[in-house]
């Protein structure tokens, strides 16, 4: 009697050879098999993703109008665009240029008791034979652009560097701009200079190794502290980049603007609730 074995041990190991695959992808991908709320194309994270199920289109409206800018603690993004811009503006994060006009004052028709603070930055130098300067093109947007000149004009803040820092009311459905490129024209033409005097910047991003990662914890603290801490006199706007949360609560000071990578929801809230007194104070006026 002749025995086909060989068809069967094809069978055998071509089910070993899908089990052991399917066990390395799983141990991959959690995110097949577990809740989806921390998940992002395979990736799994406790304290990320799940920035797109907060909804705060209107967190400023509970801040009464003398509030200082400098006073408010305002989550916001670095790396945009994980998210569309969009669903960051609903979720209260937020940095074709025409296409990133366009959605902002849309956004700020729709919720007038917001601000947006945009840092525009030029990165490299102009390609080709072009001649124009970063600050022609933005001028451009702001008074040329047939799509995009009216709304620039009613809602770009236009800002005194002879002055203090406005308060939100005068803020109120407008782009408050932190200029990161040069100008010809007087001294913070456009917004407040990046890494002047008028701001207090931790932007620690260089490391020497992952064994060093503790240098950047304690930056993050240290500015987080620094901002807490400072006396309410309208003087700096404080600004920190980080990629992870800290402790603390409602009435544990401002944090001024946390610049973050793939944000949580329980990281944003936790900013925004920084806020609360402001709130509070408001409805007792």
């Amino acid at each position: 009697m002749r025995f086909h074995c060989m068809p069967l041990l094809y069978v055998i190991s071509f089910f070993l050879l899908a089990s052991a695959l399917f066990s390395v992808l799983l141990s991959l991908a959690p995110c097949f098999v577990k809740s989806k709320n921390h998940c992002y194309r395979g990736y799994e994270s406790h304290h990320s993703f799940d920035v797109d199920k907060a909804l705060h289109a209107e967190w400023m409206k509970s801040i009464p109008d003398d509030a200082n800018l400098t006073s408010l603690s305002i989550p916001g993004t670095h790396d945009t665009m994980t998210y569309s811009l969009r669903n960051q503006v609903f979720q209260a994060t937020g940095y074709s240029y025409t296409n990133v006009l366009l959605t902002l004052f849309d956004f700020l028709e729709a919720h007038p008791s917001e601000t947006v603070v945009m840092r525009l930055k030029e990165e490299g130098r102009p390609l080709g034979n072009n001649t124009m300067t970063f600050e022609d093109a933005f001028n451009i947007y702001l008074h040329n652009d047939t799509l995009t000149s009216a709304g620039a004009q009613a809602h770009f803040h236009k800002h005194n560097p002879r002055k203090p820092f406005p308060a939100l009311g005068a803020l109120r459905s407008k782009i408050f701009l932190l200029q990161n490129f040069p100008s010809k024209g007087p001294k913070s033409p456009y917004g407040v200079i990046w890494e002047s005097s008028d701001m207090v910047l931790e932007d620690l991003w260089i490391i020497p190794s992952m064994e060093h990662l503790y240098m950047k914890w304690e930056a993050i603290e240290n500015a987080l502290k620094r901002a807490a801490t400072s006396k309410p006199n309208n003087r700096v706007l404080y600004l920190a980049h980080l990629s992870a949360s800290t402790a603390g609560g409602a009435d544990a000071g401002k944090t001024g603007i946390v610049i973050m990578d793939f944000p949580g929801r329980a990281l944003v809230d936790e900013v925004l609730a920084r806020n609360t007194a402001l709130a509070d104070r408001s409805a007792e006026l």
